[in-house]
């Protein structure tokens, strides 16, 4: 009995100082752990035998701290609640920053003039790589999003990186020669042969130009390309869009795309 008795001092004591440790917050629990470690004292016990007001007294200070105690759970609750919908606005805002280069690459595909043929990429360069933050195509295979992140020394990505820009058209067909293709492609473009080989979009044709902010800095590629030979005279048309107010936007959305390789 005496083992159990120190045993729940002990555990109420352990508690007390947890509680005591936000004191100013905590003060109606820790007026409520102290009231059963002091009746339990045998002394105590012997007081409110003789002050039967006593208790009238302790019941009315555990009351109030219950009162206390109970406010601030609520307010606990209540803040909880706005974090929640604060974290619920964020996740909205993310998503619509996330979106946004999608957006734009999709507007600026119906304003070319661009069909199933066709697609769109706008990649991020991010810690020495290139991350896909927005997509658009007509065709639901070649509008997929493909690998997360690209290495910046392959592919023609990586070569507009290093210059200006990129135009490669009269690429091999590969429904003649798959293997034509892809021996002609990795060349040129520094690209491994199994990597080509699984690519869902074989094009014939690709059109590569960086983006390059009000700081004079390269901050992200722009990738059109086809499964036609060439883009005939859409390359005019896609250099005047991206000299114009889309490449203002496009630079306006990768800078706010925060989150990165998501789009």
């Amino acid at each position: 009995m005496f083992k159990k008795s120190i045993y729940f001092l002990w555990s109420q004591l352990y508690l007390l100082i947890e509680v005591f440790k936000e004191w100013k917050m905590n003060w109606g629990s820790i007026v409520i752990l102290i009231v059963p470690i002091l009746v339990s004292l045998p002394t105590v016990n012997v007081y409110i035998e003789q002050s039967p007001w006593f208790i009238a007294l302790v019941i009315i200070i555990v009351v109030i701290a219950w009162l206390h105690s109970n406010r601030i759970v609520r307010n606990i609750s209540a803040l909880k609640r706005k974090l929640s919908a604060v974290e619920n606005q964020r996740d909205t805002l993310v998503e619509s920053l996330e979106a946004t280069p999608t957006m734009i690459v999709n507007h600026l595909y119906q304003e070319i003039g661009l069909t199933s043929k066709d697609r769109i990429t706008i990649y991020r360069y991010h810690d020495d790589e290139f991350i896909n933050i927005g997509r658009h195509s007509l065709n639901v295979d070649f509008n997929k999003k493909g690998r997360y992140s690209y290495p910046k020394d392959k592919g023609f990505i990586g070569q507009c990186w290093a210059g200006e820009e990129v135009y490669k058209e009269n690429l091999p067909k590969p429904d003649n020669s798959l293997d034509h293709y892809i021996d002609r492609v990795s060349k040129l473009s520094n690209i491994e042969k199994g990597v080509l080989r699984k690519l869902s979009m074989k094009s014939r044709c690709y059109y590569c130009r960086k983006l390059i902010n009000h700081k004079n800095s390269p901050v992200a590629v722009i990738v059109f390309e086809t499964i036609d030979k060439s883009f005939r005279d859409k390359k005019k048309t896609i250099g005047d869009a991206l000299d114009g107010q889309f490449g203002k936007l496009l630079l306006e959305s990768k800078e706010n795309n925060l989150p990165v390789g998501k789009g």
